[in-house]
C-alpha cells in the first residue's frame, strides 16, 4: 500500500462553521512501476460532540496518479550513431528503462538528414 496512515481525527473547534479543516493523507513514494491507485476516504463516526455525518457526503473517492512510467521509457542509448558503408548495416541500440509492464512495440522511420 502507498499510504502511511489509514485513519486519523479531524477536529473542529467550538464555533467553527463553514471553514474547512484539512485532512492529510500521506502517500509513500516507491520505485515499483504501478498504475493509478484508487481509494475511498470516509468519515466513520463522531468521537466527541453531537454533530452528525451528512449521509450523502460521508465518503469521497480519490486517485493517486502513477508517476513512475509503469510501461517504461524508451530511448536511444546514444545521441549519435555512426556506421561504415562497407559493413552494410548500422546498429542502433534502443533501451526501455523504469517500468517493464506489458509489450512495447515501436515503429521506426529513417529520414535523410543534412550532410
Amino acid at each position: 500500500s502507498d499510504f502511511a496512515a489509514r485513519s486519523g481525527v479531524v477536529n473542529f473547534v467550538h464555533g467553527q462553521v463553514d471553514a474547512p479543516t484539512s485532512l492529510v493523507v500521506s502517500v509513500l513514494a516507491d520505485s515499483l512501476p504501478e498504475f493509478n491507485e484508487s481509494f475511498v476516504l470516509g468519515l466513520v463516526h463522531v468521537d466527541q460532540g453531537v454533530a452528525s455525518i451528512d449521509p450523502t457526503q460521508f465518503m469521497v473517492p480519490g486517485v493517486i496518479l502513477e508517476n513512475d512510467n509503469p510501461y517504461g521509457v524508451v530511448e536511444f542509448e546514444s545521441a549519435n550513431v555512426t556506421g561504415d558503408e562497407s559493413v552494410g548495416v548500422v546498429r542502433v541500440n534502443v533501451a526501455r528503462s523504469n517500468g517493464g509492464l506489458g509489450i512495447s512495440l515501436w515503429s521506426w522511420r529513417l529520414t535523410a538528414g543534412a550532410s
